[in-house]
């Protein structure tokens, strides 16, 4: 334990190299739905604000009876199956036989894959949920606590100090012999010199500690930024969107990969929360992206931009730009992106050919920090429930973002996990330990396999776990497609 500060500190530098997973900003805690072989399941791992601490897993079971065991294990995302600890049981909540819960000790920040398994009458299933580690504040020490301590180490620093001049005049006297005036004076010499040694260590020690807390601090998490601009080229509006490297966390960032066959997703939106683009600029280099910005109307716009990194971390940019709304008039080329303008109108959007979709459940009251699920059905204009074509390969995407935008997330039917991140932080073998491979390999399986382009069918009636991390006033916005086309309805979620 000698040194654990100094190890924290360097293990923040040298794991953000290696990174995370889900640095959706505002909320870490990671959120998972899905199965775990027979046994449906929903995972919730809250993040800890610090690291190494123990991270809270609670699984809840959706579907299948009669489990009676669940445990979890953090499978760090280049350690492998030998580099696991063992797995530690979760209990059964009290007064609710289909929750469990319990910690896991996560000792660096990295990217990790939290595994599931569950055990029961009907066998036994893995699920891996995808998780980033990493420290989001220093902690400060109690006020009591630090006063406690200060009064028993004056306490001891006294004792010691007495100690010394005691031993310096009166050590070698036999029993009953009076201190003379030299041995006296040899005495408080003695304690003076030791109270100044005392004082240079705790000076000393003070300095090296504030070294060591302070470059804890510069690795806390903070969203890496982003340039953005908007500018007309070939006859049309164009945004790029540069990496900012000097806040960059990662002293070597990893190669990105696709999630949902692009490389990036870029969500800009209005400050007023009056507009939203969904937009898939393409890569020009590992710093740089670009392409159209389709019409909008002017305002100042944040900007939240999703890549995927190789070892299994999603990472969101951040940045920021303003739009006069002139320029040259510029369609939405890409079938993948999408923009709207308005407000919500209710529980229920209506759309141009009448059909609606419906947030169900809206009178449901939402509490932070507590599981929840924002479901959605759609139905034609006769009533009847409409299925949906894939769109970016899943039946519907929902982007939630907290008025104050200091929350922000990119949510899928399975949560906040990033499907990129979990086939990364899965499919990685020996032979991807090379820096790139497990991305030009991840890159062509894709190319190969396209990405839920193809006239399939899915249910119209979607739903998306989170757990929202602040109180406050949200708006969600959820995208489907429709005969080839994306739609996007608005809602206004508010949550105690």
């Amino acid at each position: 334990m000698r040194n654990l500060p100094g190890r924290v500190a360097r293990f923040a530098t040298l794991a953000l190299g290696a990174t995370l997973l889900s640095a959706h900003v505002g909320s870490p805690d990671a959120v998972f739905e899905g199965r775990a072989g027979p046994y449906g399941v929903r995972v919730i791992v809250k993040a800890p604000p610090v690291i190494p601490a123990r991270a809270e897993v609670i699984v809840r079971v959706t579907e299948g009876r009669g489990v009676t065991r669940v445990v979890a294990a953090p499978y760090i995302w280049n350690g492998g199956d030998a580099g696991a600890p063992p797995p530690d049981a979760l209990a059964r909540v009290a007064g609710d036989s289909s929750l469990w819960s319990g910690q896991l000790w996560i000792m660096a920040p990295t990217s990790y894959s939290i595994r599931v398994t569950v055990a029961g009458a009907a066998g036994e299933g893995t699920a891996a949920v995808p998780f980033a580690a990493l420290p989001t504040r220093v902690l400060g020490m109690d006020r009591g606590l630090a006063l406690g301590l200060a009064a028993f180490g004056a306490l001891l620093v006294a004792g010691f100090v007495t100690l010394v001049g005691v031993a310096s005049s009166e050590a070698t006297l036999e029993p009953g012999v009076a201190v003379d005036a030299s041995r006296r004076r040899r005495g408080w010499i003695a304690r003076g010199a030791a109270a100044g040694i005392v004082t240079a260590l705790l000076v000393l020690g003070r300095l090296w500690w504030g070294a060591e807390e302070a470059a804890y601090a510069r690795n806390v998490y903070a969203p890496t930024r982003a340039l953005v601009s908007v500018g007309a080229e070939g006859g049309a509006r164009r945004l790029a969107l540069a990496i900012d490297t000097a806040t960059l966390h990662r002293r070597r960032a990893s190669p990105l990969i696709p999630d949902h066959g692009r490389m990036m997703h870029l969500f800009a939106i209005r400050e007023d929360l009056g507009a939203m683009a969904h937009l898939h600029p393409a890569m020009r280099d590992s710093l740089h992206f670009a392409g159209a910005l389709p019409d909008l109307p002017p305002g100042r716009y944040r900007v939240f931009a999703d890549v995927v990194r190789e070892t299994g971390y999603a990472e969101t940019l951040v940045g920021a730009f303003a739009h006069d709304g002139g320029g040259p008039a510029t369609p939405v080329a890409d079938r993948d992106d999408a923009t709207f303008t308005g407000a919500p109108t209710g529980a229920t959007v209506r759309f141009a050919d009448g059909s609606t979709l419906t947030r169900t459940g809206a009178a449901t009251p939402l509490r932070a920090g507590a599981e929840a699920t924002l479901a959605f059905v759609l139905r034609d204009a006769t009533g009847a429930e409409r299925p949906v074509e894939p769109y970016l390969g899943m039946a519907a995407h929902a982007v939630v973002v907290r008025d104050a935008f200091d929350v922000f997330v990119h949510l899928h039917p399975v949560g906040t996990a990033s499907m990129a991140a979990q086939r990364a932080l899965l499919e990685r073998t020996a032979a991807d330990t090379a820096r790139g491979a497990l991305a030009r390999r991840l890159a062509a399986d894709t190319l190969h396999a396209g990405h839920g382009m193809d006239a399939e069918r899915l249910p119209g009636r979607f739903a998306f776990p989170y757990a929202f991390p602040k109180a406050g006033r949200y708006r969600v916005w959820v995208q489907f497609r429709i005969d080839g086309a994306v739609r996007t309805a608005a809602f206004e979620v508010r949550v105690a």
